[in-house]
């Protein structure tokens, strides 16, 4: 049975170099004059084929090379990435891509008949739809994306990718980032789960603690390794009730409640004579294990699953537009109100 979902994803732009302070997303707020609004319809507009389109510059190409793609072994596995339909209305765009890939053949079998109804060409790609919403507030440093997943299949690496190709081909002194959306709340629901074990990381070797002298080694080297310090209870056993109180106290205090907080990651926990750089705390979940990155919560899951909500087109098996633009407007709203406030 296939599977949906909805992925968030927030998209910024900063100067090259700069990796701490953000542009606004309007022109009339950025000195650079970029509107990731116009940007954005341009590329979808410009850089983004429809399927016919693709189609007749992949005929033309075939026509030039007058030669069959079986003997082309360089064109296996290539991707078709099209716009199928879009709309931009304000600061919103949506919409829906098609992505399947060529280069490969295939029999296709007919379940009712057990029958080989056809045999998929090298020259033939499904091309499964992927429905996308954009909302860009101009005033503000970050935007959303919500791309659909397709049996946890996505499109995110296509999109961005040529998007930031794009990008700089425009704008060759800024960047623009695309990361996974993962909201405090969700980190915290996470470390509320039974902690196992809590590892302080720095990069580089701890000097301050070792009693080899580490003066002649080069400092690219120095930054090379990494140190630890592993904190974990006795077998089958909790940490101190008081221990972990203080340490989900500081957790609260580094996540903040609402917006940046003021507290920084040395201050999980004080240990003599290691400073380290980030704190990974590992809980138990479900059945098994995760560990959580107080530096790159990105690296957690989070989508929203439509199964049993979304309507199916019966002919196709693919959600209805209408019907998974509602629930994406739904579920903007959401993530909205964690970025930008209630308003």
């Amino acid at each position: 049975m296939a599977t949906f979902s909805l992925v968030p994803y927030s998209i910024r732009l900063r100067k090259v170099g700069d990796t701490d302070q953000y542009l606004k997303l309007g022109k009339e707020f950025n000195g650079a004059k970029i509107d990731l609004v116009e940007l954005l319809t341009e590329y979808l507009r410009v850089k983004i084929p429809s399927v016919a389109q693709f189609a007749q510059t992949l005929v033309s190409k075939q026509e030039k090379q007058n030669s069959n793609i079986d003997d082309k072994d360089e064109e296996s596995g290539k991707n078709v990435f099209t716009v199928d339909a879009w709309n931009a209305e304000n600061n919103s765009i949506c919409g829906t891509f098609r992505s399947g890939d060529y280069g490969y053949s295939a029999p296709l079998l007919d379940i009712e008949t057990g029958d080989i109804a056809h045999t998929k060409s090298r020259l033939e790609a499904e091309l499964s739809p992927y429905y996308f919403l954009i909302e860009i507030t101009p005033n503000s440093e970050v935007g959303i994306v919500l791309l659909q997943a397709f049996n946890n299949l996505g499109i995110k690496d296509i999109f961005f990718n040529n998007l930031y190709d794009f990008f700089r081909s425009k704008y060759t002194d800024y960047i623009i980032e695309m990361s996974p959306f993962i909201p405090k709340g969700l980190v915290k629901e996470y470390l509320s789960n039974r902690i196992i074990e809590i590892r302080l990381v720095k990069f580089g070797y701890p000097s301050e603690l070792m009693d080899i002298p580490l003066d002649g080694m080069p400092e690219s080297e120095m930054v090379e390794g990494t140190s630890e310090v592993i904190i974990k209870p006795p077998v089958r056993k909790e940490f101190p009730a008081s221990f972990l109180s203080r340490v989900r106290g500081r957790i609260d205090d580094f996540l903040g409640d609402l917006g940046d907080s003021d507290s920084s990651i040395g201050d999980l926990l004080e240990v003599k004579n290691f400073k380290y750089d980030t704190a990974k705390i590992k809980v138990k979940h479900g059945s098994g294990d995760r560990t959580v990155d107080l530096i790159k919560t990105g690296r957690l899951k989070y989508s929203v699953e439509l199964d049993g909500k979304v309507q199916i087109d019966s002919s196709t098996g693919f959600p209805e537009f209408e019907s998974i633009n509602k629930l994406a407007k739904d579920f903007l709203v959401e993530i909205a109100a964690t970025v930008w406030g209630e308003q």
